[in-house]
């Protein structure tokens, strides 16, 4: 059985070094000309879903906690089903029926 050679690639100069997606992307014409843009697009953007500190993280997480520990001893006033949950679902966007 004969043997696969593969080609020897030349070592390349950036080997190894981790690279900005952003700057890949927008070198590689995204249409994004100005690179300062495209950080600037990355920098400013922001969905609004944090946390954005450890305190709101561990905020977070003791919140989670307590309703689930609320659950456990029998309040489920905060829970829905999942068909409750698809009926608010699709009544609030009827046009995915």
């Amino acid at each position: 059985m004969e043997e696969k050679r593969f080609p020897q690639l030349e070592k390349e100069e950036n080997e190894g070094i981790v690279s900005d997606p952003m700057a890949e992307y927008a070198t590689a014409g995204s249409g994004i000309a100005d690179l300062s843009v495209a950080q600037n697009i990355r920098d400013e953007w922001d969905p609004e879903i944090g946390p954005y500190s450890m305190k709101e993280l561990n905020d977070r997480i003791d919140e989670a906690d307590a309703a689930i520990g609320r659950y456990m001893e029998g309040d489920r006033s905060e829970w829905v089903t999942e068909n409750q949950s698809r009926e608010n679902f699709y009544t609030k966007y009827t046009w995915l029926k």
